[in-house]
């Protein structure tokens, strides 16, 4: 299987999945009227996720496009 990052971004939020050597990982984001919280899954909390990996993850955001999405009345 090919290693591999994939972000979706929604009106609602987000999801970010790392498939690396096979194995899965997944953090689904969600808005909230103060920002957004984590809802599934913790990449910080996951330990078959690295710190160089976690610091990928992390630089990919999600909330900014998830806002602007919501703003263009997406559903």
């Amino acid at each position: 299987m090919e290693n591999k990052i994939i972000v979706e971004i929604t009106a609602k939020g987000w999801t970010k999945t790392a498939i690396i050597n096979g194995v899965e990982m997944k953090e689904v984001s969600k808005l909230t009227s103060f920002g957004a919280t984590t809802v599934d899954g913790s990449f910080e909390e996951d330990e078959n996720v690295s710190d160089e990996l976690y610091d990928a993850l992390d630089s990919l955001g999600g909330y900014d496009a998830a806002r602007y999405i919501q703003k263009l009345g997406g559903k």
